[in-house]
């Protein structure tokens, strides 16, 4: 086990003992790896040099390749032995929320975005975009404590709205004027040199999702 890891076995979470949904009487806690590590209701350890052949951490909670595309198929082409479990976070970001800060002028938008990133190591730089990912534009980190923290972002970004084919399209009125939809999206990098992927692919069971953030505000 990492040195550095801070793993630790918990028995109470805010000062009170751990419910059952949480894993009382003793969970597992380690930091900068998926949940499902994070075992419930510890009852005994085993040091072993093999990996642990339960099924959540053999027939579960792996991202298979896109060419999986049913759990049968998992199974005879052998896809859950070939394919690594989960363990360590991927780099992630959220769009939380849009604020839009020039609503009078109809053809160009100031954005206040804010949001949180998170990764098996401190988020380093967070980005935003509002055309899609043609040009990024770096935020601010508002608060980070420690190794382990999620870490808030907020900053702003200008979008350029083209009223003419705004008014063309004319999807509906507010206050008497056409309205759109302004989507912003947002990747995250770590101190590891990780960085989100702004392409993540669909696998069979869902999981480990690391595409863009994103959100959207109607103007």
């Amino acid at each position: 086990m990492a040195k550095d890891g801070d793993a630790m076995l918990a028995y109470e979470m805010n000062d009170e003992p751990l419910t059952p949904d949480h894993g009382f009487p003793l969970r597992v806690v380690v930091p900068g790896y998926f949940g499902m590590r994070w075992v419930k209701w510890v009852d005994h350890i085993t040091i072993s040099r093999e990996e642990s052949p339960n099924f959540y951490q053999q027939r579960d909670y792996k991202m298979l390749p896109e060419c999986v595309t049913s759990p049968e198929k998992a199974i005879n082409e052998d896809w859950w032995g070939r394919t690594p479990a989960m363990q360590r976070l991927n780099c992630n970001s959220v769009v939380a929320h849009i604020q839009c800060l020039t609503p009078a002028c109809p053809d160009q938008k100031t954005l206040k975005v804010k949001g949180y990133a998170y990764s098996h190591s401190p988020i380093s730089r967070v980005e935003i975009s509002g055309d899609g990912g043609e040009t990024w534009h770096e935020v601010r980190i508002t608060y980070q404590e420690g190794s382990w923290s999620w870490s808030l972002w907020e900053g702003e970004v200008v979008v350029d709205i083209d009223v003419d084919a705004l008014e063309l399209a004319n999807h509906g009125r507010k206050n008497g004027r056409a309205k759109t939809k302004i989507t912003v999206i947002s990747r995250a990098f770590d101190q590891s040199g990780s960085a989100q992927d702004t392409d993540c692919r669909w696998n069979l069971r869902g999981v480990g999702f690391c595409g863009v953030g994103v959100g959207s505000v109607e103007v």
